[in-house]
């Protein structure tokens, strides 16, 4: 590993002149590292983070990646010194236009209108109100189910974290063609991004109309007309009309986030306000990354869960003190659920990596990085780094419990875990706007489906490197009524 004590580390004051490690190249020289990527996508850069040090600088296909894997450079690029740094322009040119005005991909002056408008939608007695969805589409969703199923987790998630954002944000049940559109699109979108091709590593141009552009382009379209009509059934004249959107939440006596987000939009200075494109754009956002990321949480969760009877007994023990459903003044009892979860996104963080790229030059780790280079910071390498997780490879829920003295120690011989060893919602001012709304999701979510079922059986899980940590096949467990 890389001397943390090497000139140039801390505040990047000082200008090293010792450019980050590569790892060797093997074949043709303009391909770089694009052919060794290929084979291992999965471990390539784990196992060249671990034996190069904290700052590596990999080619792919002519372009240059820098790895950043030490907690502290972590929590310099994205709070401390976050000023020197922005989210990275690579990620909105692979993206080809999805979603470019929405708040994930926004930079500069029109992320902070979005983000301004839509942070009180997200406080966290308003997000409290929407407990109870998730609790009633967990129910629903597993309401078939018979003791000795196999089913698909993946699939029965997806529609319950899908179920519960549509109820939150628009007040109505999930429409069956709505949902085959949001699952349509999202799988379009994982595959066209697809981290693993080469189509993604060496952009091609955007004019060229290749068969997986056009399905891309078209599960797009279908998206955002879905979502339009929608907007158009809340507003009649739509959101360009923003005398309709309401000019105090008084009128309304149980406002959804949409309602939030057009009477943040109202009050805003005309300059401020959000266009339609742009509105539509972070609705858009909130349902896909928000039903995808937590969907898979709680899939690997219950992936996890079926190969841990002790931590599956502890969990159900957990929820059998509870006198009904869950609600969400019941969540400070639930320690050990909020455990599990969070486990979960250790192991298998939904949001695998984050990118962002230097304004001008800096220091990390002691290496110089120039301006314009592309960061990236792996969660699901710095979660497993076994300089701050002991038995990083185990599922450990209790790790995350304070009255766990034995767990919840840092890896041996290191007294204390630095804060970004974990960041599954990223940090700093772009920190996931959602992460309460998440958490209060699964920990919800967890708690129905553990009252009343166990899971056994698990398949293997081999992720998968597209927009977000995809299993290559689907998660299937046995459910077994308890």
């Amino acid at each position: 590993m890389a001397d943390r004590s090497a000139p140039g580390d801390g505040d990047g004051t000082t200008d090293p002149t010792t450019a980050p490690p590569a790892p060797e190249v093997d074949g043709l020289p303009l391909l770089g590292n694009t052919h060794q990527y290929l084979r291992d996508p999965l471990t390539f850069h784990e196992r060249h983070a671990r034996d190069l040090g904290d700052v590596v600088r990999v080619r792919l296909a002519g372009g240059s990646f820098h790895y950043v894997t030490h907690p502290d450079d972590i929590q310099r690029v994205l709070v401390s010194d976050q000023s020197r740094f922005r989210k990275a322009s690579q990620v909105a040119e692979a993206g080809s236009g999805f979603l470019t005005d929405g708040m994930f991909l926004a930079t500069g002056e029109q992320w902070r209108r979005a983000r301004t408008i839509a942070q009180p939608a997200f406080y966290r007695e308003r997000v409290e109100r929407y407990g109870r969805h998730a609790v009633d589409a967990t129910r629903e969703a597993t309401a078939g189910w018979s003791d000795g199923d196999r089913v698909d987790l993946g699939a029965v998630t997806k529609r319950v974290t899908l179920d519960v954002l549509v109820r939150a944000l628009f007040d109505r049940d999930l429409d069956d063609a709505f949902g085959r559109t949001v699952a349509e699109a999202a799988r379009t979108v994982n595959d066209f991004l697809d981290a693993t091709s080469l189509r993604t590593i060496l952009p091609l141009p955007d004019w060229l109309p290749t068969p997986a552009k056009r399905r891309f382009e078209a599960a797009r379209a279908d998206f955002d007309d879905a979502v339009d009509d929608l907007l158009d059934a809340r507003g009649g004249s739509g959101v360009d009309a923003v005398a309709d959107a309401p000019a105090s939440l008084d009128a309304i006596d149980d406002p959804d986030l949409l309602d939030l987000l057009l009477a943040a939009n109202r009050a805003a200075d005309e300059e401020d306000r959000l266009s339609r494109a742009e509105l539509r754009d972070n609705l858009v956002t909130f349902l896909f990354a928000g039903h995808e990321t937590t969907a898979l949480a709680l899939s690997y969760a219950g992936h996890l869960l079926a190969d841990a009877p002790d931590a599956s007994d502890r969990l159900a023990a957990e929820v059998d003190t509870l006198s009904g459903e869950p609600t969400v003044a019941d969540l400070p009892d639930l320690p050990y659920t909020e455990a599990v979860v969070k486990e979960s996104m250790r192991r298998y963080p939904p949001l695998y990596t984050l990118f962002r790229e230097p304004l001008e030059p800096v220091a990390l780790g002691g290496r110089r990085v120039p301006a314009g280079a592309t960061l990236v910071l792996p969660q699901r390498i710095v979660h497993t780094d076994p300089r701050w997780w002991d038995r990083p490879e185990a599922f450990r829920p209790e790790r995350w419990l304070d009255d766990d003295a034995e767990h919840t120690r840092a890896a041996p011989g290191t007294e204390d875990r630095p804060e970004y060893a974990y960041f599954p919602f990223g940090g700093g001012p772009r920190h996931c706007i959602g992460a309460r709304f998440a958490m209060l999701e699964a920990r919800l979510a967890l708690a129905t489906l553990a009252r009343e079922w166990r899971f056994t059986d698990p398949g293997e899980v081999r992720p998968s490197l597209n927009v977000t940590l995809q299993p290559s096949d689907p998660i299937r467990v046995t459910v077994r009524r308890r």
